[in-house]
């Protein structure tokens, strides 16, 4: 079974890690992919990772072109692909890229109907409401006869409200490479950070997320004001980079907060775990999220998480998994990390429930088997 897969739901951001674990478990599968990127690497060392397991990655530039130049210059370039090469199921990853991937199909194969496996990640208001934006893709789906995989059970919820048949639309959840994560965290101890020392005596609540719009880092820091009021030993390490950092950091200082923040930069991948093993509670203040990899890694890591209702915390919070507040509430976000603050043994009962339905349910071979069972009914 030959399965193509497009690495990413950006266009112009290249081949990334988390792009990449999907491939390599399907081979485990007994699946050949075939995975498709524009030029570059998000994340470092994942083409040579990929090479090592006998995988192919071709470059398509066109990816990394937007707007309606770019959609047909890419579905150019990837009908010439199709036509060279026997695909069996086409795997994008996202609204954008499979529209571009029925386009090839179309113009390689104008007589077949594709065959497209899709998984639905955030929504970008392309079409000016989040709303009209799904019903457009539900209705589009529905035309090309293609499965959809939303991430989560809130996801699966809003696309079916938009219209997507319920037959064709499942929740399978992204993933994570469970053995490296623990495989790292046994290591944690042989990494250092040079900020090690304004860890120390500290309790850590880390966010890992990149400065940008709706990621709730000013929620966060109004938290922050409350929680050291109460508790002067808390530490708030905002683990990231972008456009909005620098706003954040002004922000702490006007707010009083310079010796209870710590901005670090963005932590490379591998050395994630080793930030969390020093983390007393982990904490996602996001507007908006779907997955959320910063809600998944501190459970992974055996700390408590309080997050706000987005995306997979409806998951994990039925499962008693993490605690959840509404977003946008500064207030709430505060009682809750005082909460596990002053209740450790609550906090570790949560972690580990948690740490459970991750390892259940989004390890990546758990969800390559869930993907394989789909490619198969589509053939």
């Amino acid at each position: 079974m030959n399965v193509l897969y497009i690495s990413s739901s950006v266009p112009g951001k290249g081949i990334h890690y988390n792009a990449a674990m999907l491939p390599v478990a399907m081979r485990s599968l007994g699946v050949n992919p075939l995975i498709v990127s524009a030029p570059g690497e998000a994340d470092e060392g994942v083409r040579s990772h990929l090479l090592a397991y006998g995988l192919e990655v071709s470059d398509v530039r066109s990816l990394g072109l937007g707007g309606i130049k770019g959609l047909w210059a890419s579905a150019r370039e990837l009908g010439s692909l199709l036509k060279s090469r026997q695909i069996d199921i086409i795997h994008p990853f996202g609204f954008g890229q499979a529209l571009r991937c029925w386009l090839a199909w179309r113009m390689a194969y104008p007589d077949k109907k594709p065959r497209l496996v899709t998984t639905f990640m955030a929504v970008r208001k392309v079409l000016g409401t989040e709303w009209l934006t799904r019903v457009v893709a539900s209705a589009f789906f529905n035309y090309i006869g293609s499965e959809v995989c939303a991430i989560c059970t809130l996801e699966y919820r809003k696309m079916l409200i938009a219209g997507v048949r319920r037959d064709r639309l499942h929740v399978v959840p992204l993933y994570v490479d469970v053995q490296q994560f623990d495989q790292d965290m046994n290591m944690s101890s042989a990494t250092s950070f040079d900020f090690d020392s304004r860890l120390r005596g500290r309790r850590v609540i880390t966010y890992l997320a990149a400065f940008r719009k709706g990621k709730g880092h000013d929620h966060l820091l109004k938290a922050a004001s409350i929680v050291v009021a109460e508790h002067p030993d808390a530490l708030f390490v905002l683990a990231g980079d972008g456009p909005l950092r620098r706003r954040m950091q002004q922000l702490t200082d006007r707010l009083g907060l310079s010796g209870h923040v710590l901005f670090p930069g963005k932590v490379p991948r591998r050395q994630v775990p080793a930030l969390l093993e020093r983390t007393t509670i982990g904490v996602v203040p996001s507007l908006s999220e779907t997955f959320c990899w910063a809600m998944i890694e501190p459970l992974l890591a055996n700390r408590p998480v309080v997050t706000t209702d987005v995306g997979f915390a409806l998951d994990l919070a039925q499962a008693g998994g993490l605690i959840m507040v509404p977003r946008g509430s500064p207030e709430k976000l505060a009682a809750g990390i005082s909460w596990l603050l002053k209740d450790p043994a609550l906090g570790r009962e949560i972690a580990s429930r948690g740490r459970t339905y991750v390892v259940e349910n989004c390890d990546i071979n758990t969800v390559a088997a869930r993907y394989l069972d789909l490619y198969r009914t589509l053939l």
